[in-house]
């Protein structure tokens, strides 16, 4: 895994920080999915504008239409030109464009998003991919530190005896020893 084009080795790190980079790669994961999320309704939308236009140029000048306000709110309208279309361009530009122009104009638009959304789906694959490696470390290490608290009490369990009482009950009875430093 590259860190600002450094190599972290996840064997090399503590739970907390590996719990740490798993928080935050889920949260990395969840940003571009929103993100991707977004990408695809705009070039739906798109997509739609740009069919849209494709059955004006079948229309009929002063054909009566519904035109949506909303997505449930619609008014009676009618149609001025077939000629030519209005296009919001972004950030509150119109344009005014041939019927042909403003089909082009559509598919180029989603095409950039796609290839947007290709990019953030790359992006998505790599940190699934990170995070998968983060939580195969973290499984990783729980269970060489259950393995290594087993061997502890088996050790333990070896060095201590029940001994009988003189009431007739055992007691758990050993010798522990302590290393001195």
């Amino acid at each position: 895994m590259s860190a600002q084009g450094q190599d972290i080795r996840l064997d090399s790190l503590g739970h907390q920080d590996l719990m740490g980079l798993k928080e935050r790669l889920g949260g990395d994961l969840e940003r571009f999915a929103n993100s991707a999320n977004v990408l695809l309704r705009t070039s739906q939308t798109i997509e739609q504008a740009g069919s849209s236009i494709s059955s004006l140029v079948k229309s009929k000048e002063g054909q009566q239409v519904l035109l949506p306000l909303t997505q449930s709110l619609y008014i009676n309208g009618r149609i001025a030109s077939v000629e030519s279309v209005i296009v919001d361009v972004g950030t509150g530009y119109y344009v005014e464009m041939s019927c042909a122009d403003g089909e082009s104009y559509c598919k180029r638009k989603v095409s950039k998003l796609h290839d947007s959304l290709a990019g953030i789906q790359n992006v998505i694959n790599e940190k699934q991919n990170q995070l998968v490696n983060v939580n195969q470390v973290i499984s990783d290490k729980m269970q060489q530190q259950a393995a290594q608290a087993v061997d502890g009490s088996h050790a333990l369990a070896s060095l201590l005896t029940y001994v009988p009482k003189d009431d007739g009950s055992q007691a758990l009875a050993g010798l522990l020893t302590c290393p001195q430093g």
